[in-house]
């Protein structure tokens, strides 16, 4: 009796020891794979999601969004400008009257558009220099016209060119009044076209949210009245790169979309 007695207690600890022994194994197991998640290596995402599959699929879906896809000439840049500057059908009716003495054109042009709530959705007042006319173009029918060479939506100035249009314009700010002006050397840096897409397809602006176009922020604000004005002794100088006509052009006086204007043709050579 006493030797069965001393058999059973035997076989009971071996089977608690046992027992003990396959839990403290599998609390083990546990720890490991909870560390492997909640501490992974650094350089080692696949590991620290669990498969590989979602972590390809995400990078697949990065490369396509940040990759260099929108270099000049190609059709996803013109697709993004298209969406900054062409989404509008409507011809502006903003009035606008040119007058001229001699080679000086003047223009007052209404580029309100109906107020900053309706700029966006209204399209800009399309000019051409060459003939002093406002053109009947809509923003979707502008971006690939030719004819016009500068417009305006409020303070937003866009020059055919670049990611505006398909013209070849270049724009170039002179510290200098309207009389004295005279255009920059060819090499100079300040020349510039309407370019506010990078080659990721980024959008590029500056200020408070105004396009990089060649004329930019072009005026002066007054954070602590909100109100903008003019530079003083600041002329613009146009150039076109197909039609070589060149142009020096003054804002003369500006007020919420208000534009009084001026610009006088420049003979090459002088």
């Amino acid at each position: 009796m006493q030797l069965g007695r001393l058999l059973l207690r035997t076989l009971l600890v071996f089977s608690l020891v046992g027992f003990v022994a396959c839990s403290d194994d599998d609390a083990n197991e546990n720890n490991q794979t909870d560390t492997g998640v909640e501490t992974p290596d650094a350089g080692d995402h696949n590991d620290a999601l669990g498969g590989d599959d979602t972590v390809e699929d995400d990078t697949v879906e990065d490369d396509t969004v940040t990759a260099g896809n929108c270099e000049p000439g190609s059709d996803d840049r013109a697709a993004v400008a298209r969406e900054q500057v062409a989404k509008n059908e409507g011809v502006n009716a903003g009035e606008v009257t040119f007058a001229s003495d001699a080679d000086l054109q003047s223009a007052s042009i209404d580029a309100a558009s109906g107020g900053p709530a309706q700029a966006a959705t209204t399209s800009y007042v399309y000019v051409d220099l060459d003939t002093a006319e406002k053109l009947e173009l809509s923003d979707v029918d502008a971006f690939e016209d030719t004819a016009w060479d500068i417009a305006f939506n409020r303070a937003m100035i866009r020059v055919n060119s670049g990611d505006s249009g398909p013209s070849r314009w270049m724009v170039a700010r002179v510290d200098a009044g309207f009389d004295e002006a005279a255009p920059p050397s060819p090499q100079d840096t300040s020349w510039k076209t309407d370019t506010f897409i990078a080659d990721d397809c980024e959008v590029l602006t500056e200020g408070m949210g105004t396009l990089t176009t060649a004329f930019g922020v072009w005026f002066d604000y007054d954070m602590s009245t909100h109100t903008t004005a003019v530079p003083e002794n600041t002329t613009w100088v146009l150039y076109n790169m197909e039609s070589h006509a060149i142009y020096k052009f003054g804002v003369n006086t500006y007020d919420s979309g208000a534009y009084e204007v001026q610009w006088a043709p420049i003979e090459m050579g002088r």
